[in-house]
């Protein structure tokens, strides 16, 4: 419900290292449709979708105004000494090139491996290639690719916002959770990663550490973490270059991955069991047990009740198998318990939620000797 707060420390994030411009379709779209779309007056209605809701253009001038601020603050000293152009071009170095020169393990790297290949296979076979310049001379700076066609920067932007659109629409359209909202921005990291232009191989931060904690509540989410974790990791190790700092970062790195690989799971366990605690809802054909002994008169219900309530936490467990119901809805334990029957009421506890196989042993076999039998036993 922080979502003003939530955008400013966003901007100020954003302005500080503005890597973080990934994830910004993400937080955007999340705050347009849970601030800027409100519910109608009609509050029996259940909105979902953002487009049946009413938007508040107050709001939306709120928080444009208040990440606008951020912006002129950040931004503002460098306009008035006329530097922004200098600031910009070097935000967004178009000129430096579609790969950094350590490239980031992305789909531009095996572009250009692809490349490489077919240039060697090209030359072998005594085809002379125009272009000499090489993607892997280790040189910042526009380079051309030798045999496949070269990639301006508007084809990796659209890449990056087709990957990008499926997952914003999920998180538009649907009933998003914080969950839902964290793969979101996994997923946004992930396409600006894959196919950005000059992406630094650092960038693989920004998928694993918010993917670590949708590692933390599902084991598919585990599984593709510590694969997604282990390579990135390893990818990182070329910016510790020098031989002192070897032995430390592969003993750091051996000691995360395998801690992971044993702890995670473990964690994630002990996770799901709390949340299904948590989560678990009354089996909805016994939830009339909440009112039963508030209703019992008699000294037969009372008894009735008592028997229910010692067992409600079985009844109540979303594992155990639903009565078979009749034509009025009821179940056999309901015509026991409402009947005051507790010997009937304790036999269908015993033998488990299968009323029919309990009846049909005592000869009774349709819904109205169902009801006779078990209300004048």
């Amino acid at each position: 419900g922080r979502h003003l707060e939530g955008a400013i420390w966003f901007s100020i994030l954003l302005n500080l290292k503005h890597i973080f411009l990934y994830i910004s379709p993400a937080y955007f779209i999340y705050l347009l449709k849970h601030y800027c779309f409100t519910k109608s007056d009609d509050q029996h209605k259940k909105v979902e979708t953002p487009l049946l809701r009413q938007f508040r253009v107050d709001r939306f001038l709120l928080l444009g105004t208040l990440v606008l601020t951020v912006f002129i603050l950040s931004f503002g000293p460098f306009v008035t000494m006329g530097q922004l152009g200098q600031v910009l071009s070097r935000l967004f170095p178009f000129k430096r090139g579609l790969c950094h020169a350590y490239w980031a393990p992305n789909f531009w790297a095996l572009y250009n491996v692809i490349d490489k290949t077919l240039a060697i296979i090209a030359t072998r076979l005594g085809y002379t290639l125009s272009i000499t310049g090489s993607m892997t001379s280790g040189l910042v700076g526009e380079m051309s690719h030798q045999v496949l066609p070269s990639v301006p920067p508007i084809v990796t932007l659209i890449l990056t916002l087709l990957t990008m659109i499926p997952p914003l629409l999920k998180l538009w359209f649907s009933k998003s959770s914080s969950q839902d909202f964290i793969k979101v921005i996994v997923l946004c990291a992930y396409s600006s990663f894959l196919f950005g232009w000059h992406v630094h191989e650092k960038a693989v931060l920004m998928i694993t550490i918010p993917m670590s904690l949708l590692a933390l509540e599902d084991k598919k989410f585990t599984r593709i973490y510590l694969l997604l974790s282990a390579i990135g990791h390893i990818s990182l190790f070329p910016l510790l270059y020098t031989a002192a700092e070897t032995l430390i970062k592969v003993c750091l790195y051996a000691l995360f991955t395998i801690s992971s690989f044993f702890a995670l799971p473990l964690l994630t366990l002990d996770n799901a069991k709390e949340d299904k605690k948590k989560t678990s809802k009354p089996n909805p054909t016994h939830s009339w047990l909440l009112s039963f002994p508030a209703l019992s008169t008699t000294d037969k219900n009372k008894e009735v009740a008592n028997v229910l309530t010692d067992v409600r936490e079985i009844l109540d467990d979303p594992s155990v198998r639903v009565d078979a119901t009749d034509k009025d809805g009821m179940t056999g334990l309901m015509h026991a318990a409402f009947g005051g029957n507790v010997k009937l009421c304790k036999l269908l506890i015993e033998k488990g939620a299968d009323v029919n196989s309990n009846l049909h042993s005592q000869g009774v076999r349709d819904d109205t000797d169902q009801k006779s039998v078990v209300m004048s036993l």
